[in-house]
């Protein structure tokens, strides 16, 4: 039966640990792919040559410097307005704990038990003699351990959004300046 020392150094640190860091890291990569997956599909449209920019137009009117109205619109890449997925794993926590408890129980019993008896019987004359012996021994041993093992493991992993890597942002600003406003018909201010 092993000790409770064997017992600790027989657990698995190694899978326990490493198991659940490789899956964080698989996860984070997972997460990457997402990004770039999300980007492909919102960010650009499949033409003929390629892929372009995906932009949507905003149309809409303001009172332009002589009172009337004027029709704008405002054309912004998709990209610029949308909130990119970039999560990254922030924390991750493995607890561990391992209860042993070896209990080695020995149980000895024994039990002895010696009887002799004897009888002799004698006649003279015809001559006869008789004799009887007997004897007896009893032991008796009892033996028993018990080992007992408990093993807890809590992991815990805190992800939260990551901040914007600094390639995106410059491509960002690059789009900003993208946006067009095109005036277009004007509308006379009202007569007084």
């Amino acid at each position: 039966m092993p000790t409770a020392v064997q017992a600790l150094q027989s657990i698995p640190f190694r899978e326990l640990i490493g198991g659940p860091l490789k899956a964080a890291v698989e996860a984070q990569a997972m997460a990457a792919e997402s990004t770039v997956e999300f980007i492909e599909r919102v960010a650009f449209t499949s033409t003929g040559a390629g892929s372009a920019l995906r932009n949507v137009t905003f149309s809409y009117s303001k009172v332009n410097s002589e009172g009337g109205n004027q029709n704008f619109s405002l054309t912004v890449p998709l990209l610029s307005i949308l909130p990119i997925p970039f999560i990254r794993i922030d924390e991750m926590t493995i607890d561990f704990s391992a209860k042993l408890h070896d209990i080695t129980r020995s149980t000895s019993e024994t039990a002895s038990a010696m009887g002799i008896s004897g009888s002799a019987n004698a006649r003279w004359g015809f001559g006869s003699a008789s004799m009887r012996a007997s004897a007896s021994r009893t032991r008796k041993t009892t033996s028993s351990s018990e080992s007992e093992a408990e093993y807890n493991m809590v992991i815990k992993v805190r992800a939260g959004a990551a901040p914007m890597p600094e390639g995106m942002a410059k491509i960002l600003d690059i789009l900003e300046q993208v946006i067009t406003e095109t005036a277009g018909t004007t509308t006379p201010p009202p007569a007084s």
